[in-house]
Order: C-alpha cells, then structure tokens, then sequence
C-alpha cells in the first residue's frame, strides 16, 4: 500500500515538469542557434535554412496557444531533426542535434510517450499521419541519435 502512494504522488509530480521540461529546452534551442550564428559556426545554405527551422519551430512550440500551431511546430522540429542528422555536416549542430536527440529519448522513456504530442492533447495532422503511417518514433529517434553521432566523429 505504502509503494503504491509514493508511486501515484511520483507520476503526480512529474506530470508537473513537463511543460519546464519543454519551455527550457525550445528557449536553449533558440539561444544555442543565435549563438551558432554569431559566431559564424553556421555558414552553408543548408545549415541556414536548418538552423532557420530551429527557431521557427522553437518558437511556435514556445508561443503558440493552439493544437494546431503546436502540431505545426512540432513537425517541423521533426524535419529539422531528420534534416541535420542526413543533410548536415557541421559538427556543432550534429553535436546540439544529438544532445537533442538524447533529450527526446530521455523524455519519451521516462514519461513513456512524447510530451509534445501531449502538450497538443494529441490531436493534429502531424500526430494522426505518425498514427496512420504506424511509424514508431521510439526508434526513429535512436536511429537518428546514431547517425548524427557517427557523422559527428
């Protein structure tokens, strides 16, 4: 009985977090990605329109009220996620892509499903095709984590 308690005020106060959790983490981003561009570390096309969809999507994740806007920014926090880790060769948005990527794991195992998906009561475009094309983010995710990692070294 006593296990049981602890556990339930546990899930009560991590529930909590989550909204830190995601705030900190888009505010870093932003900040990570201006800092990139003040000292010139970002310097092809490819990396600028990446870096460009970092602060976009941070943004909209940041400041948006609806799940619609929400679902908008968390797909394309996505293709910037899939874009670095194939299309990226500079070494310090693969190293910020795979402390991301280790975030996201990180998150997903501990709340046992994706908080952005929650924090849009999991409703949206972007949710309903990850649904129906029955796509398994839990392994995307390592795979994408793998990849920038070995492009890093």
């Amino acid at each position: 009985m006593f296990i049981y308690y602890i556990d339930k005020d546990m899930d009560k106060d991590k529930d909590k977090y989550k909204d830190i959790i995601i705030n900190t983490c888009f505010s870093f981003f932003i900040i990570i990605i201006i800092v990139f561009y003040r000292f010139n570390l970002i310097k092809n096309f490819t990396d600028k329109f990446f870096s460009f969809l970092a602060i976009i999507s941070s943004i909209i994740v940041l400041f948006a009220k609806t799940n619609f806007l929400i679902d908008i920014g968390h797909f394309i926090y996505t293709v910037y996620l899939c874009g670095v880790s194939f299309f990226s060769y500079n070494k310090y948005l693969l190293l910020f892509n795979v402390i991301m990527l280790f975030n996201i794991i990180s998150t997903r195992y501990y709340y046992d499903y994706c908080i952005l998906n929650d924090k849009q009561n999991n409703q949206g475009f972007f949710t309903d095709v990850s649904g129906y094309l029955d796509i398994n983010w839990d392994y995307v995710f390592p795979i994408l984590f793998f990849v920038s990692f070995v492009k890093l070294l």
